[in-house]
């Protein structure tokens, strides 16, 4: 992690609040210097007119011409301007004949002569150092003429003393400038040496953590907050590794359950299967054992010696479909007990279900029911385990034909196998299996219970409870979903939904 945006964060920081500290700083000096230096003008212009009163009042006859023309040379090298001398009676005199404030000086004139006091006054408007600032100034003091009052005043314009500020203000910026550089440098290091070095170690040892470290291998800072920060992670570190232990193990457990979990599954599906093959077993044992009659019948008759070739030829013929017919039961079973390889492959579940169908039909007490296929689905290519799929499709069947077999009205059991393909809400491309049968149907109540796990409506040692159950974890496995609907007295069906693949077996 680079922390070169950290430190142009803290020196552009550092110069801007310097800059505006030093600058608030050169204001406010600024404006007791000038107050300091207009007081100081005020009391030189008020010295020099009560030195000018003193003066008129020790002279016999003080406004004659040859006074005010000696004050009109010596008063504007003193800054003064438009000196003038006014007097009770209402007199005014003037040193110099033209002045361009005497509509402002006359009234303080006569303000100080009534109050006998001075009287100091600002007007006009200039460009001080920072703001406008008043042009001149004005100062009228009380004299006392002998026989009569008057008083003495003049105007001194104020811009020499805002020109003087102004000059020496390049001084102070540049003095300021070398203050904000070396103050902002000193504060950059420092801030560096006690903030960001501690950082970036932090950050750095933080990158280099590895797991076989019980704790991050941080150094105290002292009892800073650097230093708390640091005891604090340290302290967080070790929590973190606590937990990650314990997920670990909590994980690791999780994995032998769900093991153990997948492993008891299996063996209730191996369980269940073994049930329906036996049952499948017993079914077929009748339909094995008539072809077997008859191919002994048709070796007595091969056993007569005066049997004519002919005869002979179509009863070995015979005896041999029968063999055929028994040997394509016995594959069929085989093919239904034998354990499929695992994983999953991609099975045409029409085919499955027009085999299944078929080995059904043929089972020992089947005149009773019609098995009707329509296997309308185009696309019925599904990936799922065959075995599964065939553990599924024959628990379905075998719940159908229990349930004929508890029909009491005498009419002939129907099971109707279908497929057909639909979008699903997602626009996938899913096959619909359908099973259904003209059984009494299932009660409301059960309904809702049909699919869990030893939940069976059948007399004890005629059912597990484990077959729908199986068939419901089998179906999910591979993405599809499996439902029942039924109504009291017309029959169940069960609806099975799997998503097809689009490749072709």
């Amino acid at each position: 992690m680079k922390t070169t945006g950290l430190k142009a964060d803290f020196i552009i920081t550092l110069v801007l609040l310097l800059s505006i500290s030093a600058l608030l700083a050169d204001l406010v000096m600024t404006m007791f210097w000038q107050q300091g230096m207009l007081r100081m003008e005020m009391d030189k212009t008020r010295t020099i007119l009560e030195l000018e009163g003193r003066r008129l009042s020790a002279l016999s006859n003080p406004l004659d011409d040859n006074y005010l023309a000696e004050l009109s040379r010596i008063h504007p090298t003193a800054g003064g301007e438009c000196l003038t001398v006014a007097t009770g009676d209402g007199g005014t005199f003037q040193a110099a004949s033209s002045c361009a404030h005497r509509a402002v000086l006359a009234p303080a004139l006569r303000k100080s002569i009534e109050l006998r006091q001075p009287v100091t006054e600002t007007f006009g408007s200039t460009r001080g150092v920072f703001l406008p600032q008043p042009e001149f100034l004005l100062l009228a003091v009380p004299v006392d003429l002998g026989n009569t009052r008057g008083s003495i005043g003049s105007v001194t314009s104020l811009k020499p003393l805002y020109e003087t500020l102004r000059s020496k203000q390049k001084a102070v910026f540049a003095y300021l400038l070398v203050n904000i550089l070396v103050l902002a440098t000193v504060g950059f290091f420092r801030l560096v040496r006690s903030t960001v070095k501690p950082v970036e170690q932090l950050v750095r040892l933080t990158e280099n953590y590895d797991e076989q470290y019980d704790i991050v291998p941080f150094f105290d800072q002292g009892g800073n907050e650097f230093g708390r920060l640091s005891v604090a992670l340290n302290r967080m570190t070790r929590r973190i590794d606590g937990d990650r232990q314990r997920l670990r193990e909590t994980v690791e457990c999780l994995e032998e359950a769900n093991a153990q979990l997948q492993k008891t599954q299996q063996d209730m599906i191996r369980a269940e299967k073994l049930a329906s093959v036996g049952r499948l077993s017993a079914g077929l044992a009748h339909e094995i054992g008539n072809p077997i009659g008859i191919i002994q019948g048709y070796l007595d008759l091969l056993r007569r010696e005066n049997l004519s070739p002919a005869d002979r030829k179509e009863f070995s013929e015979r005896a041999t479909r029968e063999l055929e017919r028994i040997n394509r039961l016995i594959r069929q079973l085989l093919d239904f007990a034998r354990t499929a390889p695992p994983g999953e492959q991609r099975i045409g579940i029409n085919r499955l279900l027009g085999d299944m169908v078929e080995m059904f039909s043929k089972r020992r007490n089947m005149d009773n029911i019609r098995f009707h296929l329509s296997l309308d689905a185009a696309d019925d290519i599904v990936v799922a385990n065959e075995e599964g799929m065939r553990q599924v499709f024959l628990n379905c069947l075998l719940n159908a034909v229990d349930a004929i077999a508890e029909k009491i009205d005498g009419v002939p059991g129907e099971i109707t196998v279908s497929t057909l393909n639909r979008d699903s809400d997602d626009s996938r491309r899913e096959l619909l299996i359908s099973i259904r049968d003209n059984g009494p149907g299932i009660e409301p109540s059960n309904l809702n219970n049909i699919f869990d796990p030893f939940y069976t409506t059948k007399e004890p040692g005629k059912g597990t409870g484990l077959g729908l159950s199986v068939s419901h974890a089998i179906v999910e496995a591979v993405g599809g979903k499996i439902s029942a609907r039924s109504e009291k007295g017309e029959g169940a069906e069960i609806i099975v939904t799997l998503p097809v693949t689009e490749e072709r077996l």
